[in-house]
C-alpha cells in the first residue's frame, strides 16, 4: 500500500496513479507535486470525491475536477476553492443531490433566493444555512416547510407566527406545532386541525387549549392517549374520560382512585 511505501514512491507518477484509481484517499500520501497533477487528482476524485481535500489549491479550483468530485460525493463541495463554492453551477450540482450542501456554499449564494429555494425544496432543513433575510422570506420558508414541517424551527420569529406558514408546516408534520410561537399553539382552529390528523400532537398545544373542554374532547376522541396531556381538572372530568374509554380501556390506569371506583366508568 502506498501509505507504507518508501517516500520515493510517493513521488512516482505511475505508482500514485494506480493507487488513487483503487483508493482515491491515497492521494494524501502523494507528493506535493503529484497532488497538484490534474490527471492524478481527477482519477482520485472519480474514486472518492472527498479526496479532493488532499489536492492542491489549483486542482481544487478546477471546474472539471470539482464537478467530478461532486458526482461521487456531494459533500466534497466543502473542499472546493472559495471561488468555486461561490459558483452557481458547481453549488447547484451538489444541491441537486443533497439540499443540505447549501452549508458549504459561499455567503453570497446562501443569500441567493433562487439557490436557497432549490436547496430547501430538496431538504427543508437546509433553511438553517440560508441568510437571515431568506429565513424571513415567506416564499422560501413555505418551500422549506412544505418539504419538512420541522424546518419551521429555522424560520424567523415573525414567520413562526404567520398562520399560512404554520398551517403548511403542521399539515406536513403535526409535530412541527412545537416550533410555532405561543400565539399559534393557542389558536383553536389550528390546533383542532392538527389533532384531527395526529391526535398525539395535542401535547404541543398551549396550556389554555389543553384546559379547554371542547378541544380536549376532540383530542381524546381521536387518540385516547391525549388524556395524558389535558389539564389536571379535565383528567377528572367524567365526560372527557368517557370519550377516552370509548377508544380504549387503557386510560383506566391513569384515572384517579375516585374515577376508578365509579361504576359507570369501570
Amino acid at each position: 500500500a502506498l501509505l507504507y511505501a518508501d517516500a520515493t514512491l510517493h513521488a512516482d507518477y505511475e505508482v500514485v496513479l494506480e493507487a488513487v484509481q483503487r483508493r482515491g484517499h491515497m492521494l494524501r500520501c502523494a507528493s506535493q507535486r503529484l497532488r497538484g497533477n490534474k490527471e492524478v487528482v481527477l482519477k482520485a476524485v472519480c474514486n472518492d470525491g472527498r479526496s479532493l481535500q488532499y489536492a492542491s489549491l489549483e486542482c481544487r479550483s478546477d471546474h472539471l475536477i470539482v464537478l467530478q468530485a461532486l458526482k461521487q460525493s456531494p459533500d466534497a463541495l466543502q473542499y472546493a476553492s472559495d471561488e468555486l463554492r461561490g459558483d452557481r453551477s458547481i453549488v447547484l450540482e451538489a444541491i441537486k443531490v443533497s439540499g443540505n450542501m447549501l452549508r458549504h456554499a459561499s455567503e453570497s449564494l446562501r443569500a441567493d433566493k433562487g439557490m436557497v429555494t432549490e436547496a430547501v425544496k430538496r431538504d427543508g432543513h437546509a433553511l438553517m444555512f440560508a441568510s437571515d433575510n431568506l429565513r424571513a422570506d415567506c416564499d422560501v420558508v413555505l418551500a422549506a416547510v412544505s418539504q419538512s414541517g420541522h424546518a419551521l424551527r429555522h424560520a424567523s420569529e415573525d414567520l413562526r407566527a404567520t398562520p399560512a406558514v404554520v398551517l403548511t408546516a403542521v399539515k406536513q408534520n403535526g409535530e412541527s406545532l412545537a416550533m410555532a410561537c405561543e400565539q399559534m399553539r393557542a389558536d383553536m382552529d389550528l390546533v383542532v386541525g392538527v389533532i384531527s390528523q395526529e391526535g398525539s400532537s395535542f401535547r404541543l398545544a398551549s396550556n389554555g387549549l389543553r384546559a379547554d373542554k371542547e378541544v380536549a374532547r376532540a383530542a381524546v376522541q381521536l387518540d385516547w392517549s391525549a388524556l395524558w396531556d389535558v389539564s389536571d381538572d379535565l383528567k377528572e372530568d367524567k365526560d372527557i374520560v368517557i370519550e377516552a374509554l370509548k377508544q380504549s380501556r387503557c386510560p383506566l390506569r391513569i384515572l384517579s382512585n375516585e374515577l376508578r371506583a365509579n361504576k359507570d366508568l369501570v
